[in-house]
């Protein structure tokens, strides 16, 4: 979480076009304070208990504000007709997620939380727009936990659509924000999809803590760092359970027991501990091309989209590590040796035309796909029952004064919530 980023798009026969974007830097205050939040609902605690903390609704509905201000400054720059927008479609913060594939058997149900009430973002934007109808679809995740589902990934159809719209049928996308994920695509078909673990999370950690600055921007500290192989090699146990947990599957920072790393963070330079946590970005995406399936051939191209590709150690430790020049544990060399020939041909490793905007123009996708019906989520790719229908929404309303919808309708207890019943799922 470092910006809101505002993309547009129209959706038109299976085809899109893309329109203006932007980004705005969320305030280091509220990025901190999320964090704070974050422990808060991993601790255990009830989310009846959870949204009657004090800090909860301060957090959230500065969080709510922030993103209406980037809404609203972004449509305003352009110059757009609100009463030409159909929908203003968004993610929400991810605060925990609990998926099946998480679930060992005990009495731990499924549930993912994430934050940001679609209703007091619509009025808040309405508001800022001089009283202009605005409808918010939001909330993109529950349904298919609901239904049975990882609830993640979410990119692989519009990934697919990309593929078939750009002419390349066969290929691997890979998204790295805090955490990475890829769709593997075989003739313009999403087959595949999972999280491979953490992209920004290590890195952005170490920064905050230990500097004034929010993230290490063009590898400003990797790069003058060195590869620690031990912390590698500790990386890689304290996640090993997720890292080699059989695919579909859904990460958070608590798969990768992120909460072990202030262990590591007592010794050694601090630039080589963001160098060696750049590197294990890179090192978990490549790892995990493992689980590609046999029954295809692995694809060779390769387009890399989201923030983390920006930092030069992770993007340069991919090329590295699949063309066999990167350091690899001793325990990976013969995977490392088996994924690498199934290559056909050299890998062609690409950055996305839409790297800065694709994850919001998924959302602009899984809103055109919500407003005619069309299931978004399927039971190959993210383990749901049966082809679900993602998402909610919310109409603006000038005289609302309280919200009932500030967490994601799968938060932890929904089994037991009945409104749940009465949400538009499949």
């Amino acid at each position: 979480m470092d910006a809101v980023d505002v993309a547009s798009a129209w959706f038109s026969d299976g085809f899109f076009k893309t329109g203006p974007s932007f980004s705005k830097p969320f305030s280091r205050k509220i990025i901190d304070r999320m964090h704070q939040l974050r422990a808060l609902a991993e601790s255990g605690i009830s989310m009846e208990t959870f949204v009657a903390n004090p800090i909860f609704k301060e957090i959230h509905d500065t969080y709510v504000r922030q993103v209406a201000d980037a809404v609203t400054e972004f449509i305003r720059k352009n110059d757009l007709n609100p009463s030409c927008i159909a929908a203003i479609c968004t993610h929400g913060k991810t605060l925990d997620h609990c998926p099946p594939s998480h679930i060992n058997g005990d009495k731990t149900q499924s549930y993912t939380l994430q934050i940001g009430s679609g209703k007091m973002l619509a009025d808040l934007i309405s508001q800022k727009l001089n009283g202009a109808l605005i409808r918010v679809l939001y909330d993109f995740r529950s349904n298919d936990v609901v239904n049975g589902g990882e609830g993640a990934p979410l990119m692989p159809p519009f990934s697919a659509l990309l593929a078939r719209q750009e002419g390349e049928p066969d290929k691997i996308d890979f998204n790295a924000g805090n955490t990475s994920n890829l769709t593997v695509i075989h003739h313009g078909l999403a087959v595949q999809a999972w999280d491979a673990g953490p992209c920004n999370e290590f890195t952005d950690h170490l920064v905050r803590r230990y500097t004034s600055d929010s993230f290490d921007k063009d590898g400003k500290y990797a790069l003058n760092g060195q590869l620690d192989t031990d912390l590698l090699q500790h990386l890689y146990d304290m996640g090993r359970s997720y890292y080699e947990r059989a695919v579909p599957k859904s990460g958070d920072p608590a798969y990768y027991h992120f909460d072990r790393i202030q262990a590591f963070e007592t010794s050694g330079r601090l630039n080589d501990k963001i160098h060696t946590a750049a590197y294990f970005a890179a090192y978990t995406a490549a790892l995990t091309l493992r689980f590609v399936t046999p029954r295809i051939e692995m694809p060779t191209v390769f387009s890399l989209y989201g923030g983390g590709w920006h930092h030069p150690i992770v993007y340069r430790g991919f090329k590295d590590l699949l063309s066999g020049q990167g350091f690899i544990l001793p325990e990976h060399k013969t995977v490392f040796q088996n994924i690498l020939a199934r290559f056909k041909v050299p890998p062609r490793i690409k950055l996305s035309q839409q790297q800065q905007t694709m994850e919001s123009l998924l959302l602009t996708a899984m809103g055109a796909a919500y407003d005619k019906g069309m299931p978004w989520t399927h039971p190959h790719l993210t383990g749901c029952k049966t082809p679900t229908v993602c998402g909610r929404e919310a109409i603006s309303h000038a005289n609302r004064i309280t919200y009932d919808d500030y967490l994601s309708l799968a938060a932890k207890g929904w089994q037991t919530r009945l409104f749940i019943k009465n949400e538009k799922r499949a």
